[in-house]
């Protein structure tokens, strides 16, 4: 299920998670020396949960469908994507006229993707259509068309988190948060 927590939400929930929080609720002490733990777990959070969006399986993620996007068409019969700023991954792309959607590959893969365009026999079609991120950051797709779909994963901000409840454990468990 997906559920979107404040900063302040999700600092409580790793302060619980790592025995931060005193069992008495009639007292309270304070330093005013020393170190800020919440500035530190703030920190983590925010490093945990980026990398979190950059490398978890899509499962622990909430995925948007953005459909809007502004598209042109470039070389070979293909279409440029600009996807938002706030875009950390595009996972799938499907174009109208399309068979089906296709996953996004990365960007180390752009020269050989672009450069399969240029021949005939195995150039991308409606039946077997192609995505790849540029190194601009933009998708490339061939064959080019209206976009009909696009699931990202994106980063809402600093005060945010915005995922699946499965991926929770990776925020709050000690550790190194691998994904």
């Amino acid at each position: 299920m997906k559920i979107r927590l404040s900063k302040s939400e999700m600092l409580e929930r790793r302060r619980l998670a790592a025995g931060l929080e005193p069992l008495r609720a009639d007292c309270r002490i304070e330093y005013t020396d020393g170190i800020d733990v919440d500035r530190l777990l703030e920190q983590d959070l925010r490093a945990r949960y980026v990398r979190l969006l950059d490398t978890a399986d899509e499962s622990c993620l909430a995925p948007e469908n953005i459909a809007d996007v502004r598209s042109e068409t470039c070389g070979e019969g293909g279409m440029r994507i600009v996807v938002p700023d706030n875009c950390r991954r595009v996972l799938a792309l499907e174009g109208e006229g399309w068979q089906r959607s296709v996953p996004v590959q990365g960007a180390e893969h752009y020269e050989r993707v672009w450069g399969k365009q240029y021949n005939g026999y195995v150039a991308a079609t409606g039946l077997v259509p192609v995505a790849v991120r540029g190194p601009d950051g933009c998708v490339y797709a061939w064959p080019a068309g209206r976009v009909k779909s696009l699931r990202v994963v994106t980063d809402p901000g600093e005060e945010y988190y915005v995922l699946d409840e499965s991926g929770l454990k990776y925020l709050l468990e000690d550790g190194k948060g691998d994904t």
